[in-house]
């Protein structure tokens, strides 16, 4: 079987990055190394500067945002790459994503409404997805004590990147196409965008993000991380690429089963 490659990056990415960054806040730049530099302005990832919290209608951040700033601020705030044999930490982690009050599945299930409507995902590509994350979210949710692994990975062992499906798009709605999130975001939250209910270290979170100091954007390194899923024969092989300023500073790969 040829060689399929999947834009993983552009759905969901995984671990930590390069970036210099602030839990809560981020603007559309400052996730790009998690979704491809290439969505940055597009209909469901338009450039802005948000911030999580307390949201009127009028006033959503796009879910494609949201769901990409909650996660990296999980990810940050509990330190996970260090932190999967840490049962407190990871069970933080878990009410950090999935807690009482937090956005961000919904955040996530309006993100691909939106590549939907805008023609950025075909109707098999949604189902695909949709199907994707309820697995892997059942899978993630039901690790008890806590989970053993961020929910990137959790997902990846749980799905089959050889079922993706053929790629076909009509054509797709630029950022300056005028319509407004709720369009298309009808489950939005009650309240607020944000992190889930839960305490670590002494800290309750969700808080007051805008009181939060921004990076140094002077001192910070400008980071990049491309992620991609092959499948060949009956292995699929996922590659990651950081840099710094176009540097490329660690390659690596790793394979687990699939199918032809």
């Amino acid at each position: 079987m040829a060689a399929k490659f999947i834009a993983v990056a552009s759905v969901l990415a995984a671990s930590q990055g390069v970036w210099a960054f602030t839990p809560g806040r981020a603007t559309t730049t400052e996730i790009s190394w998690r979704i491809s530099q290439i969505k940055v302005g597009d209909a469901c990832h338009p450039e802005g500067d948000w911030i999580l919290g307390e949201k009127e209608e009028d006033e959503l951040i796009p879910p494609c945002i949201s769901e990409q700033i909650i996660s990296w601020s999980c990810e940050e705030i509990i330190g996970l790459s260090r932190a999967k044999k840490n049962e407190t930490k990871m069970i933080a982690y878990r009410d950090c994503l999935f807690g009482v009050n937090g956005s961000y599945w919904r955040d996530l299930e309006g993100c691909l409404k939106c590549k939907l409507d805008n023609h950025l995902h075909t109707p098999d590509e949604d189902t695909f997805w949709n199907h994707t994350f309820d697995k892997a979210a059942e899978f993630f949710t039901n690790q008890k004590p806590a989970p053993i692994q961020g929910f990137w990975d959790a997902l990846v062992n749980v799905t089959d990147f050889s079922a993706y499906p053929p790629v076909s798009k009509g054509p797709t709605r630029s950022n300056g196409t005028k319509f407004k999130i709720s369009d298309y975001y009808r489950n939005s939250p009650p309240d607020r965008q944000d992190v889930g209910k839960f305490s670590l270290d002494g800290q309750d979170y969700p808080k007051d993000w805008s009181l939060s100091a921004t990076p140094d954007q002077d001192n910070q390194q400008i980071g990049r991380r491309d992620e991609a899923v092959g499948v060949k024969g009956a292995k699929v092989v996922r590659a990651t690429i950081r840099a710094i300023d176009d540097t490329v500073i660690n390659i690596s790969a790793d394979s687990f089963s699939g199918t032809d």
